[in-house]
């Protein structure tokens, strides 16, 4: 269990505080969050589920990948998303992993 625990700490990467003060929360209307699953149900039941939520008087704005190719394109395409549900398992037992590996590169 600790392995799996520090494989999973040395994927996890922040945004530089360069990165952050180029997205202002203070510029936004709305905090971006993408869901990243194989299934059109956990979509659906997340936005269901977060419809009302707001933070910082702001609302959520959904963005949506199917897989991790489509989500590490929208990470390159919105690179002022806050939050990312990524579901591990999708076309492949790692695609998950594959794609939280694959975004450390796109934001650095």
């Amino acid at each position: 269990m600790v392995d799996d625990e520090l494989m999973i700490d040395d994927m996890m990467a922040f945004a530089d505080e360069d990165d952050i003060s180029q997205v202002s929360s203070h510029s936004q209307e709305s905090w971006k969050v993408l869901i990243v699953d194989d299934e059109v149900e956990i979509h659906n039941i997340t936005r269901l589920a977060l419809e009302d939520f707001s933070f910082d008087n702001k609302r959520l704005n959904f963005l949506s990948a199917y897989s991790g190719v489509e989500a590490r394109q929208i990470m390159a395409d919105n690179p002022d998303i806050v939050v990312i549900l990524l579901d591990v398992i999708m076309e492949s037992d790692d695609a998950g992993l594959i794609t939280a590996k694959g975004s450390i590169s796109i934001r650095h």
